[in-house]
């Protein structure tokens, strides 16, 4: 950078900097007075916002209590609950009883088909078992004909108007249950509830929850907020419309529920009848505290909202975004202390909030009412005002700054022109290389000397350089020289290298032919050894089989005498039978002549007669008998005469067998000992070809360390070579850069 321009810059920036200052203290000044007017403004709107969800939610309540009251008050539900508690308790009588274990089979189907996928939509769990097996039978009937069995499906069952079957309680139920659910349609409840002061039995619903025809006393639903409720307007029913607090209710898929209830009285003696319970979702309230999802309208802008909480730090409405700061269990207790609260906080994205907390009441219930926004959308008018302000000073720090600098660049050139027309010289000089250059006399001291000064310069570096010069042409010769040197080495050593390397790989190949030598006989030593081992178990096999092959034969021929005293037992059991056919012949005679001579005797020998013909059946079984025995000893004396001669056959063979193996004892004893000597042979030759391996080896090492050393010493030649090849190098160009130079 040039003299004139540092010193505009340095002069300009000083200026600019002093105005800056003076400028922004008074923007300051001007923007704290406007940001103390406009906060004021600010805080009174939000007030009045704030306000005016309160307002709301106080003038909705209050329009849920009239309304809740002149229905129960009205004239069509006091009939209502009248007609239906009689036809509720006899409505077991007057339709079909299957039993109390298939009522709860088949309603308890329903509830796992319809009910609890219906519930899984809205991401919730329903204890269906534990439900019923609360269920008395007057719930488990009526779910059954105005749930399990109703036509419209689990989402609409308060379509179903008139359940034709012909009970009572049908007929009362078209009656009124049209008029119900248009009330319920029009006031956005979730659920309305008849039940009844003595038994506390929902004796109708609309919408036919899970809750409908079920005992708030000992039921399913007994432990819930709508039965503490039902409880409390019994208690006091002077106290007229009360509001449960805002909870879970698991009749309704565990959503956030609050629910209004009011007393109703007999037209006739005004005592107390029944209580009316209206469910109200808490999703009303939060489309009344974002007025619709309109939150601009009501003056919380685009990021303002406004929401309730209870006393345990629970949010009861929804919000608009999920990163806007929510206040803490422990701050909401504190909070409700106080009757209003204003503050600033920072939520978790970094942007800050005004928040506005205000305790309320609602049916008897503390609740926190919360309204914020985001600051910089609040104070976004004054952030605007803070910007014109400091657009307006940047625009007249500007118009200044641009007559400074023309101001301060005048008085630079005026400056620098000399410092110039000496870098003009310099730079001719530089592009020339010459060192005789003269500088013409300047009229400033300074300068002058500063030209003086440089003029020496230039003469003591070209004394210098021309004994640069004379250095350099000598260390040139003597680079030659110390090149031609290197090279001749370089030769002498790489054909050194090259004789070394063919004896490392001559002894290399004789060493490895060693190798794979015994190898070789190492193998035939093993195997002569295997061989040995496989003579020695062969003969030691031969000489069992020997034996086994003696005893095989022992047992054959004691099998051959075996059979031979079987033939011989075989042929005189033959003897035998022949000896008891005869005798059964010879009885059988008899018993024919006595059956003769008992036919003469007539009458006394009928007794005779019966005997001998008992006796000839027997000689007859007996005759018989006796033909199969001796078919069956035919047959075992022809399988004995076939097994005794194979028998004698087996024993030829195994004595030809047994000659045989003495045979092959014998040659193996012969390949054993031969064995035995290829064996200590091959002992003596691996031991001889071992030793003759290791000398091989200490030759190779030996070679190849002066190889190694061969091949070091030529890479130092060729780098000393290198070495000098740079350095006359180096000489010829110093010398020629120097030769450049005119001295």
């Amino acid at each position: 950078m040039k003299i004139a321009q540092r010193l505009m810059w340095v002069m300009g920036g000083t200026t600019i900097s002093a105005m800056l200052l003076a400028v922004g203290i008074s923007s300051s000044m001007a923007g704290r007075a406007a940001e103390a007017a406009l906060s004021s403004s600010i805080d009174q709107r939000f007030l009045a916002v704030a306000t005016g969800r309160r307002q709301a939610l106080a003038q909705y309540m209050d329009q849920q209590r009239d309304m809740l009251q002149s229905l129960a008050h009205n004239r069509m539900t006091q009939e209502a609950l009248q007609a239906l508690r009689n036809p509720y308790q006899s409505y077991r009588y007057e339709v079909e009883n299957p039993g109390l274990d298939a009522l709860r089979a088949e309603v308890t189907q329903w509830y796992q088909q319809q009910y609890l996928p219906l519930a899984a939509q809205h991401q919730a769990k329903a204890d269906v078992t534990g439900w019923l097996s609360k269920a008395s039978l007057e719930t488990l009937l009526l779910q059954r004909y105005y749930l399990a069995t109703n036509p419209h499906g689990a989402a609409a069952l308060a379509k179903l108007v008139d359940r034709a079957d012909g009970s009572v309680y049908g007929q009362q139920h078209k009656r009124f249950h049209q008029s119900f659910r248009e009330i319920v349609t029009r006031l956005h409840y979730d659920e309305l509830y008849l039940v009844d002061a003595q038994s506390k039995a929902v004796l109708y619903s609309v919408n036919k929850s899970p809750v409908f025809a079920t005992s708030l006393q000992d039921g399913a639903f007994a432990n819930t907020q709508l039965a503490q409720l039902v409880r409390q307007v019994l208690k006091n029913p002077a106290n007229g419309w009360q509001v449960s607090a805002a909870a879970p209710f698991s009749g309704q898929f565990d959503q956030l529920t609050m629910f209004m209830a009011a007393p109703v009285f007999s037209p006739q003696d005004q005592k107390i009848s029944g209580v009316l319970v209206a469910q109200l979702p808490l999703s009303t309230v939060s489309q009344l505290m974002s007025n619709g999802k309109n939150w601009p309208a009501i003056g919380l802008g685009d990021s303002g909202d406004s929401f309730l909480l209870d006393a345990t730090g629970q949010q009861l409405t929804t919000s608009r975004n999920a990163v806007q700061p929510i206040p803490a269990a422990a701050e909401v207790a504190t909070l409700l202390q106080g009757k209003q609260q204003s503050r600033q906080i920072q939520a978790e994205d970094g942007y800050r909030w005004l928040q506005r907390s205000e305790a309320i009441d609602l049916g008897g219930h503390p609740l926190l009412l919360v309204t914020q926004q985001r600051s910089d959308e609040l104070y976004q008018s004054l952030s605007q005002l803070n910007q014109q302000l400091w657009y307006s000073s940047a625009l007249t720090a500007l118009l200044l700054g641009i007559a400074v600098f023309w101001l301060t660049r005048r008085l630079g050139i005026g400056i620098a022109r000399p410092l110039e027309q000496l870098s003009a010289q310099l730079t001719t000089a530089a592009e020339q290389k010459d060192l005789r250059q003269q500088f013409a006399p300047q009229r400033d001291t300074e300068l002058d000397q500063t030209t003086t000064a440089l003029q020496q310069l230039f003469s003591r570096l070209s004394t210098l350089l021309r004994g640069v010069q004379h250095a350099t042409q000598q260390s040139q010769e003597l680079a030659a020289q110390n090149l031609q040197i290197s090279m001749r080495s370089k030769t002498a050593v790489y054909q050194q290298k090259a004789a070394l390397t063919q004896l490392d790989v001559e002894a290399a190949e004789a060493a490895t032919a060693l190798q794979q030598l015994q190898v070789q006989i190492t193998q035939a030593n093993n195997d002569a050894e295997l061989t040995h081992q496989q003579a020695l178990s062969g003969e030691d096999s031969v000489g069992a089989l020997n034996s086994q092959i003696r005893q095989l034969a022992e047992q054959v021929g004691h099998s051959v005498d075996s059979m031979l005293t079987l033939d011989q037992a075989a042929t005189d059991i033959m003897q035998v039978l022949e000896t008891i056919r005869g005798v059964a012949e010879q009885t059988n005679l008899l018993a024919l002549n006595a059956a003769i001579e008992a036919a003469r005797a007539g009458e006394h020998g009928r007794g005779f007669a019966v005997v001998a013909d008992e006796v000839r059946r027997l000689s007859a079984n007996t005759a018989k008998a006796t033909a199969e025995i001796q078919t069956m000893l035919n047959r075992l004396t022809g399988s004995v005469t076939q097994t005794r001669q194979g028998l004698e056959q087996e024993q030829q063979t195994a004595e030809h067998c047994l000659q045989s193996a003495g045979h092959a004892e014998a040659v193996l004893q012969e390949i054993r000992h031969a064995a035995g000597r290829i064996r200590q042979i091959s002992a003596d030759i691996n031991l001889l070809s071992r030793n003759e391996c290791a000398r091989s080896q200490q030759i190779s090492a030996a070679l190849a360390q002066i190889h190694q050393s061969a091949v070091e010493t030529d890479s130092a030649m060729t780098v000393l070579a290198e070495q000098a090849t740079l350095q006359q190098d180096v000489s010829s160009e110093l010398l020629a850069q120097a030769t450049q130079l005119k001295v």
